[in-house]
């Protein structure tokens, strides 16, 4: 008996197809390291047959992903609060450009990556000039980030509590003394391998009780 993993795509596509667009939401939100074949399968099914899902609030995948494909996909989905990105690379601003326009509602964002370079302060500063509800935010690896952006977000997002960008080189004191100046909720950090931050940066953190 053949097992899932070995059927032809096409016999996988009838299966995935018969389950809906909402379980296939389901599966891509709740799945992350699937076989690459499943992954292609989902994306041709999902962003097919997609039209307008005002009830997801989640958008959660660990697959490659085009900028159309979700520009498309965030426009059908208003009530978006929660964007898990983790590990497309291929993501640009023009991403958080339509978050901004589309979903205000955003509380938790995350596009971490080893290494990620197309995403820059434009793309943050729109997104939290437009979504001030935002408490968790991970750009780690986001490594052409500066000050500009942590200072729109210190601005802007006052009641995050957890910051993520390490590997984001760019960062200096300024930032971070922006948002520990502004944002008093803040009960996480990560500033790893920012090597131009300073023990200033680190005594004005504790002073909000990290």
């Amino acid at each position: 008996m053949l097992s899932l993993n070995e059927l032809p795509e096409e016999i996988l596509i009838h299966i995935f197809d018969q389950l809906g667009k909402y379980s296939i939401v389901e599966l891509m939100s709740n799945i992350p390291y699937v076989r690459r074949q499943w992954n292609i399968i989902f994306n041709k099914l999902f962003f097919k047959e997609i039209k307008c899902i005002p009830t997801i609030y989640t958008l959660k995948y660990n697959i490659q992903l085009t900028n159309k494909k979700v520009i498309s996909l965030v426009k059908k989905c208003p009530r978006i609060t929660h964007v898990d990105f983790c590990l497309s690379e291929n993501l640009t601003d023009a991403v958080l450009y339509a978050l901004a326009e589309n979903c205000p509602k955003i509380t938790y964002i995350n596009f971490y990556h080893l290494y990620l370079n197309l995403i820059t302060d434009a793309g943050v500063i729109a997104l939290t000039n437009k979504c001030s509800r935002i408490t968790f935010a991970n750009f780690s690896g986001c490594y052409r980030i500066t000050d500009m952006a942590l200072i729109s977000l210190a601005d802007n997002c006052q009641s995050i509590n957890h910051v993520s960008f390490p590997n984001c080189f760019g960062l200096t004191d300024t930032g971070i003394i922006a948002l520990a100046n502004k944002c008093l909720s803040i009960t996480h950090v990560c500033f790893a391998n920012c090597h131009k931050l300073t023990n200033e940066a680190v005594y004005t953190l504790s002073l909000i009780h990290i």
